[in-house]
């Protein structure tokens, strides 16, 4: 599947130096990557400091030659299940689906590895061009349709993670208990983070290493599956929070001040 792209470029200027003077040299080409996957294999070192690359439509998918000639013949408006992209509304397609007979499997949106939600993929170098040693930092940030932060991943060095299938769940043994193993494409994952009907961060789970940068669904199986937990007031105000450890954070809200209490001053009632 092939998001759109809009890619942004920070770009510097690159000085080189004579015996005589120095001089600024012409802004260098570069070419905006066309896949996720081709960010993130970009050899270094790269003539900008900083590039963007949007997927906004990464939980769609592309609309099939069987899927056009169909929902066209039909007496149903195309333009509710096909955009002008050629991506099939998902909401638009089941609809469709519902009001007209047709051999078109009703799963097709279920269980593709391809779909995810929106994300942003920056990309920030660490030195000017043309250092050998430059360096990137790759991060990937997914969000819902309120435009919340769902999933945050940060390339890290090599090492033991998690392993995620292409269905997008942690991949487990015979005990139910997630895998872990040695790898290359290591990164960062921000635990799931849950909301409550007001938009509100209920439950923030623990970020652990996976082998993918993809979405992932169930991370269940952890041995670390902690979170924490958040408690608000009916004007949703934060008044409470219980740490993945079992610790606590209090914050309490006068007419004339405010009280903030942490780990340490709450220790005690915990003791006790």
């Amino acid at each position: 599947m092939m998001p759109s792209v809009a890619s942004l470029l920070v770009e510097f200027e690159v000085l080189k130096k004579d015996s005589r003077r120095d001089f600024r040299h012409r802004m260098l080409p570069f070419i905006p990557p066309d896949s996720i996957d081709t960010a993130l294999t970009m050899p270094s070192p790269q003539p900008v400091a900083q590039f963007y690359f949007y997927a906004p439509e990464a939980w769609m998918k592309p609309a099939t030659k069987e899927i056009i000639a169909i929902v066209k013949n039909s007496s149903y408006d195309d333009k509710q299940v096909i955009d002008e992209k050629g991506n099939i509304n998902v909401i638009g397609y089941q609809r469709w689906l519902r009001h007209n007979k047709t051999a078109l499997d009703n799963t097709l949106f279920a269980n593709d590895p391809e779909r995810q939600p929106p994300y942003i993929l920056s990309v920030t170098t660490d030195r000017y061009y043309p250092d050998d040693q430059q360096q990137q930092r790759q991060q990937i940030n997914f969000i819902d349709g309120a435009g919340r932060s769902l999933q945050t991943a940060l390339r890290v060095p090599a090492g033991d993670a998690y392993i995620v299938t292409k269905a997008g769940n942690l991949a487990k043994n015979k005990r139910g208990a997630a895998k872990q193993a040695p790898t290359t494409t290591r990164w960062a994952v921000t635990g799931r983070v849950e909301y409550d009907n007001k938009g509100l961060v209920v439950r923030q789970y623990q970020p652990f290493f996976s082998n993918s940068w993809h979405y992932i669904i169930d991370d269940s199986g952890r041995d670390d599956y902690y979170a924490d937990t958040h408690y608000y007031d009916p004007l949703g105000r934060e008044i409470r929070t219980v740490t993945a450890k079992g610790y606590e954070r209090r914050q309490q809200y006068y007419p004339w001040f405010t009280v903030s209490e942490d780990e340490n001053d709450t220790a005690a009632d915990l003791t006790n």
